[in-house]
């Protein structure tokens, strides 16, 4: 059954599939076929219906196992799944580079799953340097740029986290007199609006 152990928020919903393998070593599809079970339909129900075979209702706040099992075999898989109340940290990573490099990669959050909300804080020196994100998905929340000084810049990306995610995100600079950067990543987030508001000077 997966996905494994997934949390979601209270409110929210989750799709289970059930992957039978066979003697041969081949596999099929048999979330259709299969019944559905909680084990705790206070916190989450989960759906035989035609065509929402495997949908989890999220109903409150705890954990519940969600079972598949095959009517004719009676073979069955099961997974938990976590309802949470609000937003949770998944994980968080970091990295920095020194004078003269142009490339700033952070390794994606450990855990980091599809949906998850990934907020990155990216600084460098000096504040006139260009930040190109990654190619993909980083949408800038935010930046700052310090004039005076040690000149300086901080940009603030966020993303929702896709299938597949790669293990490295890389961020190019124009220039560089050294940069450091930060990722957090988390769920239970609205990932529509993932950010309410935001605010900042330097």
């Amino acid at each position: 059954v997966t996905p494994s152990d997934p949390s979601i928020c209270l409110g929210t919903r989750e799709h289970f599939t059930a992957l039978g393998t066979y003697s041969d070593s081949s596999t099929q599809d048999l979330t259709s076929s299969v019944t559905w079970s909680s084990s705790s339909t206070a916190v989450a129900t989960v759906s035989n219906a035609a065509g929402s075979e495997g949908l989890a209702t999220s109903v409150s706040v705890g954990s519940t196992t969600i079972t598949a099992i095959d009517p004719v075999s009676s073979i069955s898989g099961s997974t938990t799944l976590t309802v949470i109340a609000d937003i949770t940290l998944r994980g968080a990573s970091s990295a920095g580079a020194s004078s003269g490099v142009l490339d700033l990669t952070i390794p994606t959050p450990a855990g980091t799953r599809e949906g998850d909300v990934m907020i990155a804080s990216i600084a460098v020196r000096p504040s006139t340097a260009t930040i190109t994100p990654p190619a993909s998905g980083w949408t800038l929340v935010q930046r700052l740029d310090n004039a005076t000084g040690i000149t300086n810049s901080l940009a603030v990306y966020s993303r929702v986290a896709e299938a597949g995610e790669p293990a490295n995100h890389t961020w190019t600079l124009s220039t560089s007199t050294g940069s450091a950067g930060g990722m957090a990543t988390f769920y239970g987030v609205d990932t529509s609006a993932p950010v309410d508001v935001e605010g900042g000077q330097s």
